[in-house]
C-alpha cells in the first residue's frame, strides 16, 4: 500500500533534476545531466604505500554538485548516481581484480548515525552494481 501511495505522489508531482531542474524524465539525476560527467583517463593517479589510488573524475561542475549534494545536503538518492559513474570508470581499468571502496566519514559536526548511514551508500550502491556485497563496518 506504502509503494502504491508513494507511486502515485511520484506520478502527480514528478520528480526535478537536482542539477537542471528538469522533470522531464523523473528522476534525481536525468540523461543529459548524467551523460554531462567527464571521466579522467584510465589509469592509477598516484600510489599511497604500495596501493593503487585511482580518480575517476574531475571535481567541477556536475560531478562536484553531485558529490556535494550526497555529502552535505542530504540527497541520498545521488549515491546511485556517483556509484555508476564510479563504475563505469572501474569497468575500463587493467589492473581491477582486487579493489576497495572505503566510505571515509565527512566531518565530526554531523550526527554520527547519519554520517555512517551516508557513508555506507556509496559502496552498497556500488556492490549493487557489480552484483555482490559490501562490506559495511570496516
Amino acid at each position: 500500500m506504502k509503494k502504491f501511495f508513494f507511486g502515485l505522489l511520484d506520478w502527480i508531482y514528478k520528480k526535478k533534476c537536482y542539477f537542471c531542474r528538469q522533470s522531464k524524465e523523473s528522476v534525481k539525476m536525468c540523461s543529459k545531466c548524467y551523460d554531462s560527467l567527464e571521466f579522467l583517463s584510465y589509469g592509477k593517479r598516484l600510489a599511497i604505500d604500495g596501493v593503487s589510488v585511482y580518480v575517476a573524475g574531475v571535481y567541477e561542475k556536475n560531478l562536484q554538485k553531485l558529490i556535494r549534494g550526497l555529502k552535505y545536503h542530504n540527497q541520498r538518492d545521488l549515491a546511485f548516481y556517483q556509484a555508476k559513474f564510479m563504475y563505469e570508470y572501474w569497468q575500463n581499468i587493467t589492473d581491477n581484480a582486487v579493489f576497495e571502496v572505503i566510505p571515509v566519514p565527512f566531518t565530526k559536526l554531523v550526527n554520527q548515525s547519519d554520517v555512517s548511514t551516508t557513508c555506507n551508500l556509496l559502496p552498497k550502491n556500488f556492490a549493487d552494481f557489480q552484483e555482490t556485497h559490501s562490506t559495511q563496518n570496516l
